[in-house]
């Protein structure tokens, strides 16, 4: 026999009536006999809840937690209030009523939540009293399930169908399966079964909407089977794979860079010499960043073969003093084991791979599609170009907020030497 409990202890709910002398226990047929006698009421029947309201009211603390998370805690301290709140309803005597109930801070787990604001608690209070004290007047009726569709249930399986027929098919567009849809909606509407016609919407939906259904569907294995396993690879294989290296000099990474600041020649030349570039090296297990190699001019080896000679011999302007005073720097350097240049031919040439095998390390060419094969370089690459972002004469991205009035080209006021005195600072 189906019974009622009491939510918060557990216990077989009883009601004391007029007409026993003995508590009595709630069961579903007494609750029909009751409200059939117009002995039992509902006090909120009367009131004006919209649809979505209607469908929570009832739930239990399972069911609104389910729905909302955040619906214990907004019952938690709406009940506290109606129990023995502030007298007042003004924000200062609420803040000082919050202040006062610390016991409040904690959930049944021992895990401490938020402090809600007076005029939330104010209205929580408010809520929860108009529908005496139900939990469902407290759960959140924004937006829809997880994973429940806004769409008729005919027009909601065709869509699904649509994209299904997207991923299936190998060369089918978004287009195709808009049109897919559209077809079978038409067949549907032409054809002779009229319960099928009265469940179809007034208008079929946009071909965004089959665009973002099939987004959900997308996965590696999907990918794969419809344009082939490199484009699966690069767009769900995780980036920044991290590449075994436990000693210093045991792996080095290796990458150009396009500074984004146009310079004058020399101080004496205040002649634009374009954007600067400059070679990067970092040690994989250390993460230890070499002295790059900073020039103007396209990539060329001379340059390349600079950024190497930093790796391994200390740099021609660190003064043989400065290496007395510190001392670890002697070990700072040398022939590393194995280096990981960039793919662009104009870096690393051909024809320098046998030269650096004969120097000693051996070399790693990344893959094709894996641009984040050298994680630590590309992040220094990266923090790199935010550094340097507020100097005048930079010139912005495409993403970047443009003034048709701004020429980077007149602001540019820095010279070579200067940029590469705050390229060292950073």
């Amino acid at each position: 026999m189906l019974g009622f409990v009491d939510d918060e202890t557990g216990y077989d709910y009883l009601v004391l009536t007029d007409y026993c002398d003995q508590p009595i226990h709630t069961t579903i047929d007494w609750l029909f006999a009751e409200k059939e006698a117009g002995r039992l009421v509902d006090p909120c029947e009367a009131e004006d809840h919209d649809g979505r309201r209607r469908l929570v009211l009832g739930l239990d603390r399972a069911a609104c937690a389910a729905r909302d998370p955040k619906a214990a805690w907004r019952f938690r301290w709406a009940s506290a209030v109606l129990k023995d709140g502030p007298v007042t309803t003004s924000d200062d005597s609420y803040t000082a009523w919050i202040a006062t109930r610390t016991d409040l801070i904690c959930n049944d787990k021992g895990v401490s939540e938020a402090i809600p604001a007076a005029s939330s608690l104010r209205r929580w209070a408010r809520k929860l009293f108009a529908a005496q004290g139900r939990r469902g007047s407290l759960v959140s009726c924004a937006g829809r399930l997880k994973g429940q569709s806004p769409l008729p249930g005919l027009e909601d399986f065709l869509v699904t169908e649509a994209t299904l027929y997207y991923w299936a098919a190998e060369d089918a567009s978004f287009v195709d399966s808009g049109a897919y849809y559209i077809d079978a909606r038409d067949r549907i509407a032409d054809g002779n079964d009229e319960e099928l016609k009265k469940r179809l919407a007034s208008k079929p939906v946009r071909l965004e909407t089959i665009r973002a259904r099939a987004r959900q569907l997308e996965s590696g294995p999907a990918t794969a089977a419809k344009t082939g396993d490199c484009r699966a690879r690069r767009v769900f294989e995780p980036a920044g794979r991290s590449v075994p290296a436990e000693r210093f000099l045991e792996r080095v990474e290796m990458d150009g860079l396009e500074l984004r600041q146009i310079v004058h020649f020399s101080d004496n030349w205040h002649v634009a010499a374009g954007k600067m570039k400059m070679i990067n090296n970092i040690d994989t297990a250390t993460s230890f960043w070499f002295f790059p190699s900073i020039f103007c001019g396209p990539y060329r080896e001379d340059v390349s073969a600079i950024a190497l000679m930093n790796v391994m011999l200390p740099p021609a302007h660190i003064e043989a003093a400065h290496i007395e005073e510190f001392p670890w720097l002697q070990e700072a350097y040398g022939t590393c084991d194995l280096i990981a240049p960039d793919n662009e031919m104009a870096i690393t040439s051909p024809g320098s791979l046998s030269a650096l095998t004969e120097l000693g390390p051996d070399v790693e060419l990344p893959d094709a599609n894996h641009p984040d094969s050298k994680p630590l370089v590309e992040a220094l690459n990266r923090f790199i170009k935010g550094f340097l972002e507020s100097l005048p004469g930079t010139v912005r991205g495409p993403r970047h907020p443009k003034d048709p009035t701004r020429n980077a080209l007149k602001e540019a006021e820095m010279t070579r030497a200067q940029l590469r005195a705050q390229i060292y600072c950073a």
